[in-house]
């Protein structure tokens, strides 16, 4: 067994090497208007672990709506204090729209989000669009396990694949607490790579959602 962990922990330490590795930690507060309508507020904090510093913390609110049981649509925007280097911390304004469809199956899911959102940020520098396309599967037990993969494209083309995999638990019968990881890649062939070890906590609100 040891002799089949060495060449996995190679391969760890060869893909971190030269990468940036970041912890995060997140609250989003879920509040149940009705059985179509819900609004939330995502809150998060991102430490560069190598260099040991924050690189941006964000707030943002988002409302959403069901428009079927198994599509829905969001909308809403991030206030993110981001760190550019030497260059000192600057705000980015970040509107944006998604549509969410949804195939619920025993025992997975098999889910789909398509976002579009635009960047505004001070200190002169340009805007810009993004588009960003996600697929994913998740898992329906109180340890509920999940996995996806997501590609994003500026007026550019493609600049960015992130896989991420996880696993959430069910708390109190309506709040979840999620531990996940992303793997994170700038184009198919670009050195830039970004690690990042998430928590994330969610806390529900308002009208009883459906029981799995």
């Amino acid at each position: 067994m040891r002799l089949c962990l060495l060449p996995v922990v190679g391969l760890l330490a060869s893909s971190l090497n030269g990468a940036d590795l970041f912890t995060e930690a997140a609250t989003v507060l879920h509040f149940r208007l009705n059985r179509r309508w819900e609004a939330s507020v995502y809150g998060r904090g991102r430490l560069n672990a190598g260099r040991r510093r924050w690189t941006d913390a964000s707030a943002a609110p988002r409302i959403t709506y069901q428009i079927h049981p198994a599509v829905s649509v969001n909308g809403g925007m991030f206030f993110t204090s981001f760190q550019f280097g030497p260059a000192g911390r600057t705000m980015i304004y970040r509107p944006y729209a998604a549509v969410e469809p949804a195939l619920r199956l025993r025992p997975l899911s098999f889910t789909a989000r398509s976002r579009i959102e635009r960047f505004f940020i001070t200190r002169g520098l340009p805007d810009y669009s993004r588009f960003r396309q996600r697929f994913g599967l998740a898992g329906h037990a109180p340890w509920a396990p999940y996995a996806s993969f997501e590609m994003f494209f500026t007026a550019e083309g493609f600049t960015r694949t992130r896989y991420a995999a996880g696993v959430s638990h069910r708390l109190y019968r309506r709040h979840e607490i999620e531990f996940s990881y992303f793997y994170e890649k700038a184009r198919f062939t670009g050195p830039d790579l970004r690690h990042i070890v998430r928590a994330v906590v969610h806390l529900h609100f308002g009208a009883q959602q459906e029981s799995d």
